[in-house]
């Protein structure tokens, strides 16, 4: 079967399958690792000495052909989903941008202090203190100056930070919402089968995603005439499925041996 112009998602129990079918996607949590280098002439300087990592909530698919899926599938199961390419795109599912520790505009500096204040940013700092953090650490300004201090600055300055803040705040939202899309070229990987560590790539996943900005339980939802398949593993599993009653899909329900 010819699945180019379908993006499926795997899953690894029929349950799971169930679900899909019946409720939607469930964004997942993820947790992406980015051994960046840090800044240059120092030691960070060295690949992976610093790494940063970035929390999304992300709905997956691949983009692999079939005929090379043998491998992918025992790492993510043997269930399957394939959804309308075009459609998917519509709605915003992406293919992820791979990267390494080379990569020029991820080296930049101006990227790993954005990923920095995101990160102080998630614990609630405020742009306007990590500047004023920074200034004292450099001693520019003295070391009880706080964020109560600039209200005894004119009106028309107090705008001003006002303004660089919320802009700042916009600025760090959409270096956030880029990252989510983002993965590595290659690193640790736990086999789900065996449990042993190593090194995989992952840019032969072809994978791309949809991300939520909500940590709360949300799924990515579907009109069942753009599924283009679903993957099972046993005749009684394909009944299971038939008996949901979902009219769209009734001759869409393939073996996993039949691919």
């Amino acid at each position: 079967m010819d699945n180019t112009n379908s993006l499926t998602h795997f899953t690894q129990k029929f349950e799971y399958l169930i679900n899909i079918l019946t409720q939607g996607l469930k964004y997942s949590f993820v947790k992406e690792d980015l051994p960046l280098s840090g800044f240059p002439g120092t030691i960070s300087e060295i690949p992976g000495i610093i790494s940063y990592h970035k929390d999304s909530f992300v709905v997956c698919f691949c983009d692999i052909p079939f005929k090379n899926i043998d491998e992918h599938i025992i790492q993510y199961g043997k269930y399957g989903i394939g959804l309308s390419k075009e459609w998917c795109k519509k709605q915003g599912v992406t293919p992820l941008r791979y990267f390494h520790e080379h990569t020029p505009d991820l080296q930049n500096i101006g990227f790993i202090s954005s990923l920095t204040f995101l990160s102080a940013l998630n614990n609630g700092i405020q742009p306007i203190q990590m500047v004023i953090e920074e200034l004292q650490d450099k001693n520019l300004i003295r070391e009880d100056f706080n964020v109560a201090d600039l209200e005894k600055l004119p009106n028309e300055i107090q705008h001003i930070i006002k303004l660089f803040n919320r802009e700042y705040i916009l600025a760090m939202g959409y270096v956030s919402y880029q990252a989510d899309y983002l993965r590595t070229y290659s690193g640790n990987w736990k086999d789900r089968v065996t449990g042993e560590v190593t090194e995989r790539i992952f840019y032969y996943e072809s994978e791309w995603r949809i991300s939520t900005f909500s940590n709360k339980e949300e799924f990515f939802k579907f009109p069942y005439d753009v599924i283009d398949y679903v993957i099972v593993n046993t005749e009684d599993e394909r009944n299971g499925i038939k008996r949901l009653g979902i009219k769209e899909i009734q001759n869409k329900i393939m073996l996993i041996s039949e691919i």
